[in-house]
């Protein structure tokens, strides 16, 4: 993860997300910085006052409202760049994943149906971006520096290659990785088919460990240390549990996208976690 690429506003959201980009930073390595500036609406406007105007005015507009978002990077004297982009932010900021290791961006968590009805930066960018995308909770509170990674993984490519992006994010930061699998139970219809499921807890268990040995095989390979744990129930809400009680500092996991409606009617937990996490998601493709 060489060229990292934080995508900025003017809010406290923003501020968090380069907070936790130089925690991922090596001494000497550049940030890149993009704002997007969303077009102006009126074509009256454009056309009485000419395009090149009205941009200009709005990057002086953008770059006066970005001084203190920027602060910190200057103060810390951490070598950047920083682009001025037009256009709907979600297709820029996408564009711009061709060129580096790494997006990161703050996500505000909208509820659902907020989400739905207006739509979400971060969603968008997760289904058009072709590197992974780190999104950094509203509300963050910054970790100086990453000791905890927790790895959900669920046998799909995706999250093999979780896998080895968590090993390398490990090894840059002295981290510990925790490998986690959970085993989703079948919906429960009758109290026999309860009572059926309860027995076999221990089968579920056993086909959870069987799986995490595909993801130990590449630890072990590569004579790296890690914890595992398998749980039975809903992945969202176990991995946020788990990530509590180990004091994880970041979640790695593989996107699976869903089309819009499957996302609204039964979501995934990709999506899930995007809005209950508290702490930063790292989501790979």
């Amino acid at each position: 993860m060489n060229k990292l690429l934080v995508s900025i506003d003017s809010d406290n959201v923003s501020a968090q997300a380069i907070s936790f980009a130089k925690t991922l930073l090596e001494e000497g390595q550049a940030l890149s910085l993009l704002h997007v500036i969303r077009p102006l609406a009126s074509s009256r406007v454009i056309h009485y006052v000419g395009r090149k105007v009205v941009e200009e005015i709005l990057k002086e507009d953008a770059v006066a409202a970005l001084t203190q978002t920027l602060q910190s990077v200057e103060q810390d004297h951490i070598p950047h760049t920083i682009e001025y982009e037009f256009g709907e932010p979600s297709q820029v900021i996408a564009k711009y994943t061709d060129e580096h290791d790494l997006v990161i961006m703050g996500t505000h968590k909208r509820g659902p149906i907020t989400g739905f009805l207006l739509g979400s930066v971060s969603n968008a960018v997760l289904k058009k971006a072709s590197c992974p995308v780190l999104l950094v909770p509203n509300g963050y509170e910054k970790s100086e520096e990453i000791k905890t990674i927790l790895v959900a993984v669920d046998g799909s490519e995706t999250s093999h290659r979780a896998a080895q992006i968590s090993m390398h994010l490990a090894r840059k930061t002295n981290a510990r990785c925790i490998l986690v699998h959970v085993v989703t139970p079948p919906v429960l219809y009758s109290p026999e088919l309860a009572d059926m499921v309860r027995k076999d807890r221990e089968e579920l268990v056993r086909i959870g460990e069987e799986l995490l040995l595909e993801y130990e095989n590449q630890f072990i390979h590569d004579q790296f240390p890690y914890m595992k744990k398998v749980a039975i129930g809903h992945p969202a809400q176990i991995i946020n549990e788990v990530a509590e009680d180990e004091k994880a500092d970041v979640i790695v996991l593989g996107y699976k996208g869903l089309n819009w409606m499957a996302e609204q009617i039964m979501g995934s937990v990709t999506y899930k976690l995007i809005h209950q996490s508290k702490i930063p998601l790292l989501i790979v493709k």
